[in-house]
């Protein structure tokens, strides 16, 4: 199973993406939490803030919202991303926002997560993106790559 985010300015620029291969599988919704919790532990290891986390999964935004508690395997994965997001909030004052988007929007997350199913370990981009995702990056901001944007 493979797991991807990106992470993109106030504009909407990149700034960084990271991915990853996990042994066995899983239901999408615990794949996106855990997602959520890698791309928490990379935001705030650069020091990325204020945050808004988006996801294609309704479900998982509307419990992070709610800061619903509950013991059920998704539940526990929640209060793992609520601590983080904590963390988040304690190092640099500004509270993170939870934020569906919807399935085009969220495609570079999902190629990452794909491309990760071929990696044998975290791989982490800073500042430029891989030349086989500028063309993606490009499409979701709506821009021509080119015409230069």
């Amino acid at each position: 199973m493979g797991l991807g985010c990106v992470f993109r300015d106030w504009r909407g620029a990149f700034v960084g993406a990271t991915l990853k291969k996990e042994k066995g599988s899983c239901r999408p919704i615990e794949a996106e939490a855990r997602a959520l919790v890698m791309g928490l532990v990379e935001a705030n290891r650069r020091n990325f803030s204020p945050l808004i986390i988006e996801s294609d999964c309704q479900v998982l935004i509307n419990k992070l919202k709610k800061k619903e508690a509950d013991f059920t395997e998704l539940g526990n994965w929640c209060d793992g991303i609520l601590r983080l997001a904590k963390v988040n909030e304690d190092l640099f004052g500004s509270q993170v926002v939870w934020s569906f988007a919807g399935r085009k929007k969220n495609k570079v997350a999902h190629w990452l997560a794909h491309s990760g199913s071929v990696w044998d370990r975290q791989v982490v981009w800073t500042d430029s993106p891989p030349l086989s995702l500028l063309a993606l990056l490009d499409d979701v901001q709506g821009r021509d790559p080119c015409n230069g944007g």
